[in-house]
């Protein structure tokens, strides 16, 4: 999407919440997922702050490589538990109590 001064803004995301939070403020956007190696980034004993830097500073360089014209914004979180990252999980998959 343009804005009406010739701008463009791409998300480099796949999150509907990023989604939704940028059209919920009339912003518009494009959505452009980054190909990044997420794993690669996730090393044990890194601050889960930087983690989250880190990340979507990957993915924003990853999608303005391809369109250097926009504005790309790179987005990403992390769960932090005692000190350390938590990783997601694919699912979920609830406990019983038998």
């Amino acid at each position: 999407m343009t804005t009406t001064d010739g701008e463009r803004l791409i998300l480099a995301s796949k999150s509907a919440a990023r989604r939704a939070m940028l059209t919920d403020a009339g912003v518009p956007f494009a959505v452009q997922v980054a190909d990044v190696d997420e794993d690669a980034l996730k090393t044990p004993g890194v601050d889960p702050v930087e983690l989250a830097a880190e990340l979507a500073r990957a993915k924003a360089l990853a999608v303005s490589r391809h369109d250097a014209d926009a504005w790309v914004l790179g987005a990403d979180q992390t769960l932090s538990f005692e000190g350390g990252w938590c990783p997601r999980r694919r699912r979920f998959r609830p406990r019983a109590n038998v």
